[in-house]
């Protein structure tokens, strides 16, 4: 998310699930000028860098995006930006997060939102021979919801979010590039450890066995085909 004056720039990143929050703001702080202020929020700092290693101007905080931010924060961004909740979010939730994050941008300022459209997975092959069972099974597995969320808002998010009063500019499904498949693929072996890691007995034996599966299914060019949405919009003035 982020705040723009005459002498400053702020941008700030939101992500309610612990992972790489702290990826996008360093990024970006590489790109921007020192004057440029970079908040970044997370419901854990578990996998926040030191302090010491961060940008000057980087500061990371802990927040529940789902409650409404301290009215500090309110309407000081130029530029909100916010990635992964697809795994968060739910028919009942959508519009309140997006409230919350609306009310953090400046009138005209930017929302940004990028996330995996779960209905677009489907196993591929570089080869036509190649093995991808254990794929298929992935594929399920992602298109399954989580206890916590369901899909459903995923192709209405250009219409919740304009209801809501943003002025959606964009909304773009991109696609999988193949260079990047060997790193996706390793992001998905690393999603089913931490999914198997929560299992006991032989469930956890079974995500055992589909992690070796599927790292043999990789290697002989199987991936998860998938679509990433990217939703721009606009709080009006």
């Amino acid at each position: 998310m982020a705040s723009t004056n005459h002498e400053q720039d702020s941008y700030v990143f939101n992500r309610d699930h612990k992972s790489t929050v702290r990826i996008w703001p360093l990024e970006l702080s590489r790109e921007l000028p020192g004057t440029a202020r970079i908040d970044g929020f997370d419901i854990s700092p578990a996998q926040y860098p030191h302090r010491n290693w961060l940008p000057a101007n980087v500061i990371l905080y802990v927040h529940n995006a789902f409650a409404p931010f301290p009215q500090e924060y309110a309407g000081v961004y130029d530029v909100v930006h916010v990635r992964f909740f697809v795994t968060l979010i739910n028919e009942e939730n959508v519009a309140g997060f997006i409230q919350n994050l609306m009310a953090l941008l400046k009138p005209g300022g930017y929302l940004q939102w990028v996330d995996l459209d779960p209905h677009s997975c489907c196993a591929v092959t570089a080869v036509p021979e190649s093995p991808k069972n254990a794929t298929e099974k992935l594929v399920a597995l992602m298109q399954k919801p989580h206890p916590d969320a369901n899909y459903s808002w995923v192709p209405k998010l250009t219409e919740t979010a304009s209801l809501l009063g943003l002025q959606v500019q964009t909304r773009d499904n991109i696609s999988m590039k193949d260079e990047f498949r060997p790193f996706w693929n390793q992001s998905n072996l690393l999603g089913v450890e931490d999914f198997g890691s929560q299992m006991e007995g032989e469930a956890a034996k079974e995500a055992s066995r589909m992690i070796k599966t599927l790292g043999e299914e990789f290697s002989k060019g199987a991936s998860v085909e998938a679509e990433f949405l990217c939703l721009v919009g606009v709080r009006p003035l």
